[in-house]
């Protein structure tokens, strides 16, 4: 009943932190793009559609974004809400740079989903 105001990525009790990964892998799309996107269904419908507060895996301190990994985990530039509804939520990235074109990337962070009163 909790989950249809309030949902995180992460474990009761604990902060955002590095290795509370919640994305998978995410695929961008032209080269020369540094956007890529992915999506997060909730475990239960949500009251109404949340706002949402990201925080990258680095140090879990960084509200706002989130990050990719190329050999080593690397902040992305932001991390926005696409689209969202009280199912589930697309989540956009941008980072300095570019993807290579149609190449799946791991995506990693963290984030709170609030649809309190």
């Amino acid at each position: 009943m909790c989950q249809r105001y309030y949902c995180k990525s992460f474990e009761p009790g604990t902060a955002p932190a590095y290795g509370t990964t919640w994305l998978g892998g995410w695929t961008s799309y032209t080269t020369g793009n540094a956007y890529t996107s992915g999506t997060y269904v909730f475990p239960v419908q949500m009251r109404s559609t949340p706002t949402v507060t990201f925080y990258n895996g680095n140090t879990g301190s960084n509200v706002g974004t989130l990050d990719y990994y190329n050999g080593s985990w690397i902040a992305m530039t932001t991390a926005a809400v696409g689209a969202a509804s009280s199912t589930n939520l697309n989540v956009s990235a941008t980072k300095p740079g570019s993807f290579t074109t149609n190449t799946t990337y791991l995506m990693g962070g963290s984030f709170t989903a609030s649809a309190e009163l």
